[in-house]
């Protein structure tokens, strides 16, 4: 096929008279640059049939289902093997990450712990205490919301008496 369009192409597209003006080596060797030789089997024909295999039907093996579920059986077992060989590891990076967050949990609730024993300790100190009493004013508490505890002027046997009544 190329033979014959690099001969069509010669005849059409390149002018008679530029080549017969070249020397004859000129031309020859021009010719073998363009040519090239037969493909093997360029006169052969094929021929393609059209077939239609739309009322073929698939003939119906029993064993595939079988040998379908111990696929889907086997993948599944797998499964379940590689999850319990990587869930301890998993198991144990989630508790690192874990005691990791309580650690810091613990440093920042004891710099807290410090820092509110400090200012207690500041707010207790004898001079505060005194600064802060001197600000307040104090008014003796009414009669009937008095409660004495421990009696001192009662005779003992005022318990008894209270009872038996």
């Amino acid at each position: 096929m190329t033979i014959l369009a690099n001969r069509f192409f010669k005849k059409v597209f390149q002018a008679s008279h530029a080549a017969s003006e070249l020397p004859r080596t000129a031309r020859a060797a021009s010719d073998e640059f363009y040519e090239l030789r037969a493909l093997p089997m360029e006169d052969i024909w094929i021929f393609r049939k059209n077939l239609d295999n739309s009322k073929v039907v698939r003939a119906v093996n029993p064993h595939d289902n079988l040998s379908n579920l111990k696929g889907l059986g086997s993948a599944f077992l797998c499964m379940i093997m590689l999850i319990g060989l990587l869930l301890p590891s998993a198991y144990n990076l989630m508790a690192g990450y874990r005691i990791h967050q309580l650690e810091e949990s613990k440093k920042k609730l004891g710099s807290e712990k410090m820092a509110l024993e400090t200012e207690r300790a500041h707010l207790l100190s004898p001079h505060v205490l005194a600064k802060e009493a001197g600000k307040q004013h104090f008014s003796p508490a009414a009669s009937d919301r008095v409660i004495l505890l421990n009696p001192v002027n009662l005779d003992s046997h005022y318990a008894m008496l209270k009872n038996q009544k």
